[in-house]
């Protein structure tokens, strides 16, 4: 099968309800910015690995629904934030990495195509990834508490006015869950669900320049950049963002924001590596 054209896939887009009334820092560029550099800190992982969610969003409590939403691809080289509602998605992505691959003149017997393409379309469309939801509700339980503040004054105009912005975080729970498009038979998991992805085979056409169809695929404007491997998921606490004027820095806030969680599991932010840094290990 030779595509050209990329192919796009209705991603239906299966998480439930939202935290917030309101994004946290609605129109706020620079509070918006201060609360990533700092959540980024905090948890040590890099700023452009790091995507903002800009609605807290509620699990739906199902392996499924976790999945589409690690499979959801997008251009996220010039925001902070995670869309999960895209029209394509990774697993789309590399069945046309895989059906326009050329077949090696000497067979890899460790990195075979052919057995790429057999392992995907046994799969039947059914794309896991290597944790179910049960993985990350025991990997939630077992985390550590959280809590730190911050704060910082930036200046608001040419006047040598400056406010306050702060940040308090606290939860019992906090967890920074990795997983990976599902590449090798695990017990027990999942029923129905079979491995599906060869990460050589990605490795071996992201890394050949010779590859036909690599400046469509993985260039500046190709459509396979980027890849979901992780999620911040919190639970049991709250997350308040204030800003006040620093001229009256014990009066009420002229922003204020606050979300208040104290049952269900929501992913506060999601961790984007390039495809580059994915297959090479980066």
């Amino acid at each position: 099968m030779n595509i050209i054209k990329k192919l796009f896939f209705i991603y239906l887009f299966l998480f439930s309800n939202y935290l917030l009334s309101q994004p946290l820092a609605l129109g706020n560029d620079k509070v918006i910015k201060f609360w990533h550099k700092e959540l980024s800190k905090y948890l040590n992982i890099k700023e452009e690995r790091l995507k903002l969610v800009p609605q807290f969003m509620v699990l739906d409590g199902t392996s499924f629904s976790l999945w589409n939403t690690f499979n959801a691809t997008s251009n996220y080289s010039s925001t902070i934030y995670f869309d999960p509602s895209q029209n394509n998605q990774f697993s789309s992505d590399y069945n046309i990495v895989i059906y326009n691959y050329l077949v090696e003149p000497i067979i890899d017997k460790s990195c075979n195509i052919n057995d790429a393409i057999l392992k995907y379309i046994d799969a039947d469309g059914k794309y896991a990834w290597d944790k179910t939801i049960d993985n990350l509700n025991s990997e939630l339980a077992k985390s550590d508490p959280i809590s730190f503040n911050s704060e910082v004054n930036t200046p608001i105009d040419d006047n040598n006015s400056f406010e306050i912005i702060k940040i308090d975080l606290s939860y019992k729970h906090l967890l920074v869950f990795y997983s990976y498009p599902y590449s090798q038979v695990k017990e027990p998991f999942a029923s129905g669900y079979k491995p599906w992805f060869t990460p050589c085979i990605l490795k071996k056409a992201y890394n050949n320049k010779e590859f036909k169809q690599w400046e469509e695929i993985f260039g500046k404007t190709g459509f396979l950049q980027y890849i979901t491997v992780g999620f911040v998921i919190a639970k049991e606490g709250s997350t308040c963002i204030k800003v006040y004027k620093s001229s009256k820095p014990d009066s009420s806030p002229t922003f204020s924001s606050c979300v208040d969680n104290d049952e269900s599991p929501f992913i506060i932010a999601a961790i984007v590596y390039t495809i580059d840094d994915f297959v090479n290990d980066k």
